[in-house]
């Protein structure tokens, strides 16, 4: 058979299965709208719901979770439900271990959950996760973390510390920083065809954070590099300095553990932080964007990448930014705006300043509290503000090194 035939046979074999998939999606909708009624009609009296656990991406998988969760514990809310994982493939193993410990899992409830929007005033029976998984309400403030490890896994990572000489005592920091391995790789592994290059302006170099390992180094902090897919290894060399993305340990269990149990991540807000969010840890948040999604529910240090008109050169303000809340490079380029990453001594001061927080040791002189208080009025002021923010963690912080290197940012 020549190419061409093999190709139309590889083509047709998937639109085959996939009118399988979605013949069998109708039928057992169809068969789940009795039961789906009964839900409609006792939701008064007993109420059950259904929800979607978006499992392919880490992020709003534990994110979305982690918040419900919480919600539910104080508005202490009864009822039973019921979740079903949005892909046959897991972003991670572990963490579907650990969400099936605290709520019931079956993949058979998505045809409850589309069968619901067959019913009239089904929508009670589905759940709402927060928008945007963001926690505009304040609830991971007011609440403890709901995952835990079992005996076992603890005594695996703890093991795993300590044949790298980690002892008991030793505290370590979580290094995540972003490149397009990880969005290349994943796609592939589900058969994706998806170009993801839209993302790249949230990449950074991994070499431009030596300073701040170094700073966390002197601080007596262990450091990991995390990742599950990376485009380029760590060549820094220190005994306290581990490659984990690039080395055969690497696993699903340690992605999760490791987050779980640092002293506080470093992090260019992708995905895996939010394990560490969901366990309460802090985060130096550097070379982000846009600042108009800055994680302002949980304690952290916060520096987002720099922008500068392309015609005169000059840096843009912190209202011109937030005016400048693209999602994608393309954006950028056509709105005229450059994108800058931070500087390695600009992120080292990022670091610094949230080991100095964290060990109570930041002295808040007026002329920092000042510059604080005025970013948050003009953020605050932003007509967006309602839609991505709402109660502010009181451990949330922009970076006074940031700010203080370019005196116009808060005019």
């Amino acid at each position: 058979m020549t190419s061409m035939g093999c190709l139309c046979s590889l083509s047709m074999m998937n639109l085959n299965t996939k009118l399988w998939r979605r013949a069998k999606t109708v039928s057992c909708t169809v068969a789940m709208l009795p039961i789906a009624l009964l839900m409609r009609l006792f939701s008064p009296f007993v109420l059950i719901r259904v929800g979607e656990l978006r499992c392919n991406i880490i992020g709003h998988y534990v994110f979305d979770l982690e918040y419900y969760l919480a919600t539910k514990e104080l508005t202490k809310a009864k009822g039973r439900d019921l979740f079903f994982l949005s892909h046959d493939h897991s972003v991670n193993q572990q963490w579907d271990e650990m969400v099936k410990r605290l709520v019931p899992v079956k993949k058979w409830y998505r045809y409850l959950f589309l069968a619901s929007f067959l019913v009239p005033g089904g929508k009670v029976n589905r759940i709402a996760f927060a928008e945007g998984s963001r926690d505009r309400l304040g609830v991971l403030h007011k609440t403890k973390g709901h995952f835990s490890f079992t005996k076992d896994e603890q005594q695996l990572g703890v093991g795993f510390l300590r044949g790298l000489g980690i002892g008991p005592k030793d505290q370590f920091v979580c290094l995540i920083i972003r490149d397009s391995a990880y969005k290349r790789e994943r796609s592939r592994e589900l058969v994706e065809d998806k170009d993801w290059s839209y993302h790249d302006y949230r990449n950074s170099q991994i070499e431009t954070y030596y300073g701040a390992i170094q700073e966390l180094i002197e601080a007596g902090f262990w450091v990991f590099r995390m990742g599950k897919h990376v485009e380029t290894p760590l060549t820094y060399e220190n005994p306290r300095v581990f490659d984990y993305a690039a080395s055969s340990q690497q696993n699903d269990f340690l992605d999760i553990w490791l987050m779980a149990n640092c002293r506080f991540c470093v992090s260019t807000c992708t995905g895996l932080d939010e394990v560490a969010r969901a366990f309460r840890r802090p985060a130096a948040y550097v070379n982000f964007l846009p600042i108009r999604n800055m994680v302002t529910y949980s304690p952290g240090v916060n520096a987002p990448k720099r922008l500068f008109w392309i015609g005169s050169g000059e840096e843009l303000t912190l209202r011109e930014h937030l005016g400048a809340s693209y999602l994608s490079g393309q954006r950028y380029d056509d709105g005229g705006v450059a994108i800058r990453n931070l500087t390695p001594d600009e992120i080292r001061h990022v670091v610094r300043e949230m080991i100095q927080r964290e060990r109570g040791m930041w002295v808040s002189k007026p002329d920092s509290i000042n510059r604080q208080r005025q970013f948050w009025e003009i953020l605050q002021s932003h007509p967006e503000w309602d839609q991505f923010h709402g109660v502010v963690d009181p451990e949330v912080y922009i970076s006074d090194y940031f700010i203080q290197k370019n005196v116009n940012w808060l005019r």
